[in-house]
This record gives structure tokens, C-alpha cells and sequence, in this order.
């Protein structure tokens, strides 16, 4: 009975092919050439597909049978099932995709990977320690997703408005973008959108918040809880200000799919998102230009290059 597993982190993507070349040998030492692999994957939207084809053009190369499993999206209970398979010591999974919030619960039923030569090349530092538990490297990301700020580019050419370099700068921008647009007409406008309801969604955002203003975060290394941290307190303090203000009162009842929805419906000049969400906004056919750049962070910051919507400027 196989106790030990390789977990890969799940949700921006990297070469699946590589990662089973790599790292299953050292996983699975003791089967024989042409045995079976069972992979589990698609715990996030999009994420089956690509890493069904990574699977299979390692089989052809090594093989080896490979078992692709689909795992649901966001499902609690697959992720408890995937919990006790290891917990059991089960040999009927060999490989899962699973979220790094997870490392550190299962990182004793899982391999270090730092064994394995050049198996950290090409990773983000800061990556590799979310999964980095009491110095065993525990599993490895392949699909990053990070916080953007999508804006109307439209709108910023037509008040005269650079990229927001600042949150303070983003809820001025906002609110002057806002009530320009309403006296146009659009009543039912607002400055920014973010993903506001209880959820994980909404805790990406306040980790972001906590960064940008220099703030310890939600935990400090030594496992307390740190999130009334004065900076932390700093930063909800201006992200409670925003609802009602910059931001629809339902932003609180926002999630992923209301946030986008309501920004390329042409409803908001600001919206925090993901990477996904150009294509998304691409597959809506947005009915406005729109600008994709990272997260806001006041001492130091990374420039995307511009970009716009496949639909005309509104």
C-alpha cells in the first residue's frame, strides 16, 4: 500500500508534462514500467483539461496508464474525501490537485520534494513556501491565481485619469469616474467591484489589502493570529469605507461571477479580479474597453501591458 502523495496546487498554470516527468517517478519508486497512475484534478474551472492532456502526453512518453479523475469545482466534500484517502493510506489516488490553504494539514500523509533535482525551477519564491511545511517542499504550484485590477480605459481617457497607484488614489479615481457617469445619465454607476461576500474570494482580497499597506497578514509564522494588527486595521478601514461610497452595497453579496458580470455590463470603472478574468470578459463580449494591470501596491509595483476589450469603447 502506497501511503505516500505528491499534492499539486490548484488554482496560473504551468507545464503539467513536465511536472509528471518529473516528479511521479519519485512518487511511485517501487511500480513497474507501464502501471497505472490515478491523477485527480479539476478542482478549479478550467484546470481538467489542461492537466487530462498533460496526463496523457506523459503516458504516451513513459508508458505508463494514466487515470484522470475529475474532481468538482469548489466542492467541500471532494476535498474531504481526497483528506481521508490519504488519511487511510489508500493507493487509489497517486497524484491530486489540491488548494494550497491545504499544505499544511496534509503535508504527513505527503513526499518533500526537494529530492527531486531542479523541481523548483521556474516557481515564484513565494509560491513554493505556501507549500513549504516544516522544511519539506510538499507540493508544487502549477496554476496561480493572482488578484489584478481590471479598469475602463474608456472612461480613464475621458476624465484624465492615470492608473490608480494608491488605494486612496483608486477611490478618488473611482468616485470621480462615478459621478461623471451618473450626471450623464447612468445612475445605477459606481467607481469599483470587488468579490465582498464571505467566502475565500473575500479573504484574497483583505491578504491583499494587508500587503499593499506593508501589514503582517491574517498569521505570522509563529501561528498566531495577527489579523488586528494597526496596519491590517488600517487597510479594512479604508475597505469598509468603499460599500455604499465607491461601491454598490451588494459588493457584500458579490462572488466571482456577480463582480465580472456587473464590470462588463458596463456598470463599474474599477474591478478586482483574477487573471481568468480578461478571457472572461472577452467571452462576454464586454460592452466597454478594458485595462488590465496588477494589484495596487504603494512601495513597490509590476506593469502589465495594456490591453482592451475585442468590443468597442462604450
Amino acid at each position: 500500500m502506497r501511503s505516500r502523495r505528491l499534492m499539486c496546487k490548484s488554482p496560473g498554470r504551468m507545464n503539467l508534462l513536465g511536472v509528471l516527468i518529473g516528479l511521479v517517478p519519485a512518487v511511485l519508486p517501487a511500480i513497474a514500467s507501464g502501471a497505472a497512475v490515478t491523477i485527480v484534478c479539476g478542482g478549479v474551472v478550467g484546470s481538467f483539461e489542461p492537466c487530462r492532456e498533460g496526463a496523457q502526453a506523459w503516458a504516451q512518453a513513459s508508458g505508463h496508464e494514466v487515470r484522470v479523475i475529475r474532481s468538482t469545482p469548489g466542492n467541500s466534500a471532494a476535498r474531504r474525501l481526497s483528506r481521508d484517502l490519504l488519511a487511510a493510506q489508500a493507493d487509489d489516488v497517486d497524484v491530486l490537485e489540491i488548494h494550497m490553504d491545504s499544505a499544511g494539514m496534509l503535508a504527513k500523509y505527503l513526499i518533500d520534494l526537494k529530492s527531486i533535482a531542479g523541481v523548483s525551477k521556474g516557481h515564484f519564491p513565494t509560491a513554493l513556501e505556501a507549500f513549504t511545511v516544516d522544511g519539506r517542499l510538499v507540493g508544487l504550484p502549477w496554476y496561480l491565481g493572482v488578484g489584478r485590477l481590471f479598469y475602463r480605459r474608456d472612461l480613464l481617457e475621458k476624465y484624465e485619469l492615470r492608473i490608480p497607484q494608491t488605494w486612496e488614489e483608486l477611490a478618488t479615481s473611482a468616485r470621480i469616474v462615478q459621478d461623471g457617469e451618473r450626471a450623464a445619465g447612468h445612475r445605477e454607476f459606481w467607481g469599483y467591484v470587488f468579490q465582498g461576500r464571505a467566502s475565500e474570494e473575500l479573504t484574497d482580497n483583505a491578504v491583499e489589502w494587508f500587503t499593499s499597506y506593508g501589514g503582517p497578514g491574517i498569521v505570522a509564522t509563529d501561528g498566531s493570529v495577527v489579523v488586528d494588527d494597526p496596519i491590517n486595521k488600517t487597510a479594512l478601514t479604508q475597505a469598509v469605507s468603499w460599500p455604499g461610497s465607491i461601491a454598490p452595497p451588494s459588493v457584500l453579496t458579490m462572488e466571482r461571477a456577480e463582480s465580472i458580470r456587473f464590470f462588463t455590463d458596463g456598470n463599474a470603472a474599477f474591478l478586482r479580479y483574477y487573471p481568468r478574468g480578461w478571457y472572461v470578459a472577452k467571452t462576454r463580449q464586454a460592452s466597454c474597453a478594458v485595462g488590465l494591470e496588477w494589484p495596487i501596491y504603494p512601495r513597490e509595483r509590476q506593469r502589465d501591458v495594456i490591453r482592451s476589450c475585442s468590443a468597442a469603447s462604450a
